[in-house]
């Protein structure tokens, strides 16, 4: 996948095969290099995850429109309303910029 400004974006999506359709889409952030990881009891639970390698040399804002750009394909290739996407806190329940801001700009979005 691209990013708005043609930066090849990086990531892995986790779905547990058990559920036919999911219920929720999940995005969070980790910096390059960090474990990916999955949430296993949010992915039990019927939800998507989709986890965005960011890199931290790249602006903010254009880290903001990644996060965006991956909510918006999340929900499209799940089939889910935009609603359905949560953004992920970061490990201990701290959010990176990029997710706060992420969030906000959703929150005004008809």
């Amino acid at each position: 996948m691209r990013a708005h400004d043609g930066a090849e974006l990086r990531g892995r999506r986790a779905r547990c095969a058990l559920f036919a359709e999911p219920n929720r889409a999940r995005v969070r952030v980790v910096a390059v290099g960090q474990e990916y990881g999955v949430d296993e009891e949010a992915v039990l639970g019927g939800s998507v995850e989709f986890v965005l390698e960011v890199d931290g040399r790249r602006r903010l804002e254009d880290r903001v429109m990644d996060v965006l750009r991956v909510c918006e394909m999340a929900a499209a290739r799940e089939g889910l309303a935009r609603e359905a996407v949560e953004l992920a806190k970061g490990p201990r329940g701290c959010e990176p910029d990029e997710i706060l801001i992420a969030a906000r700009l959703l929150a005004y979005l008809p």
